[in-house]
């Protein structure tokens, strides 16, 4: 079977996404609607499982839109492993000394000193995140009117214990600091709302977001051989918070593919 390709921005669109998408489906013959989606979700990694014939229509009418690409075999894609998530750390002399390290279920899975020379890349967001919350009510607390003798559309009645059960939706941000490196790969997530700054050593401030900002200026200056992310920079040059600003921790694994892509496959 033959290797299907990515289609990959060099940097920040400047075309605006319809554009983009019609460009990408006239070149491919996909819908432009699917393609836009795609585009959104996926930031910077524009189209993805084409074949190479298909990939390099797109690299050449993107360019004749303005928009630099590059196409990219899925075997020359290069990913890390699945984010580790930060409890606590101290920045060592040499090292990110990381003592409590966990996996996505919370599950403690050791502690790991990441040498600063290995550490390729530094990337921050603010990220919006969905959380459901199931809540339990006594059906006998709802009185009985003809607009409640039936609940209403998300509020199902167990009938075993008589109780009213209903889902809420709730909508959080948390301020994300990502570290991936090399020798061998690691990728740690510091989540500042849940990650320990007591243990860092720093001088405490008032806020988590505040404790980040001062870690990411810490730390940044001693990865000299990484790259940093402009959403890293603007919080270095002095901001109280990243301009990176996204809808989904899937949408940032996805920016943080892209950054990975453009660090390994430079221009030129």
């Amino acid at each position: 079977m033959a290797e299907l390709f990515h289609v990959i921005a060099r940097g920040e669109l400047s075309v605006p996404i319809p554009v983009v998408s019609r460009t990408l489906a006239q070149a491919t013959g996909r819908v432009a609607f699917d393609v836009t989606r795609e585009i959104r979700e996926r930031v910077g990694i524009l189209a993805s499982e084409l074949t190479e014939a298909q990939a390099g229509r797109a690299v050449a009418a993107l360019s004749q839109a303005g928009v630099k690409t590059f196409a990219l075999p899925e075997g020359g894609l290069v990913r890390f492993p699945d984010p580790a998530f930060l409890e606590t750390a101290r920045l060592g002399e040499s090292a990110l000394e990381v003592s409590d390290l966990r996996d996505a279920d919370s599950r403690r899975i050791g502690a790991v000193n990441v040498p600063y020379k290995d550490i390729v890349l530094l990337a921050t967001a603010h990220v919006r995140t969905e959380t459901e919350k199931r809540i339990i009510e006594d059906a006998a607390s709802f009185e009985a009117t003809p607009s409640t003798m039936m609940p209403p559309a998300g509020f199902p009645i167990s009938d075993a214990l008589g109780r009213v059960v209903r889902h809420e939706r709730h909508t959080e941000y948390d301020h994300y600091l990502d570290v991936l490196a090399v020798e061998p790969a690691h990728h740690l997530r510091l989540p500042a709302g849940t990650f320990n700054f007591v243990q860092t050593g720093l001088k405490m401030q008032p806020t988590s977001l505040a404790n980040l900002c001062q870690f990411i200026k810490a730390l940044g200056p001693l990865c000299t051989q990484a790259y940093i992310d402009a959403s890293v920079l603007h919080v270095m040059d002095g901001n109280p918070q990243t301009n990176l600003k996204l809808n989904s921790v899937e949408q940032y694994d996805a920016y943080l593919l892209w950054r990975i892509q453009l660090l390994y496959h430079p221009e030129g």
